[in-house]
């Protein structure tokens, strides 16, 4: 019984410190060199987009982690292949507002992310949410659309587009 509760406590201790480092880590400050690579790769997406160049885009994706909505998760390769797709969901929600209001409900997204980069100069806002991890919240300027939250993953010495940062498949899409 004493074994038992010493293992209980162990693995208490050890949950603990790793709550702990991933809570100290998302505090740190980012150095000046991660910053200026975010940013870069920030202004590479929106040119991306804003230029409907979906090889470039496609190079701004994490390829060891693809992208994921609603749960869901895509690999590169699909991501690959609705960006080759003007009837995805992803290239509507990034090019084709029209397209994607006709095939979405009505409460979502209110314009595609060119529109929405084109609507004027925006604003980033970088937060750091865990180890190799970064939020960019894009506020357009003026505020007229709702702003954009984009995930980035460090990895292979640069900063790649990840997670949940934009409509792939049809999820959030009713």
């Amino acid at each position: 019984m004493k074994s038992v509760r010493r293992a209980a406590s162990l693995l208490t201790i050890v949950a603990l410190s790793g709550s702990l480092f991933c809570s100290y880590a998302s505090t740190v400050e980012l150095s000046i060199h991660d910053k200026v690579a975010i940013r870069r790769a920030v202004a590479a997406i929106k040119s991306a987009i804003l230029s409907g160049r979906t090889d470039e885009l496609l190079r701004a994706v994490s390829p060891m982690l693809g992208l994921t909505c609603a749960g869901t998760s895509y690999s590169y390769h699909t991501v690959a292949h609705f960006l080759s797709d003007r009837n995805s969901h992803l290239y509507m929600g990034l090019f084709d507002s029209a397209a994607l209001s006709r095939a979405c409900s009505q409460d979502f997204p209110d314009v595609s992310e060119q529109e929405f980069l084109r609507s004027g100069e925006s604003t980033d806002d970088i937060t750091k949410v865990g180890p190799g991890w970064v939020e960019v919240t894009v506020h357009s300027n003026p505020p007229t659309h709702p702003p954009r939250v984009w995930s980035l993953h460090r990895e292979a010495g640069g900063w790649k587009l990840a997670d949940g940062s934009l409509l792939v498949g049809s999820c959030s899409c009713g």
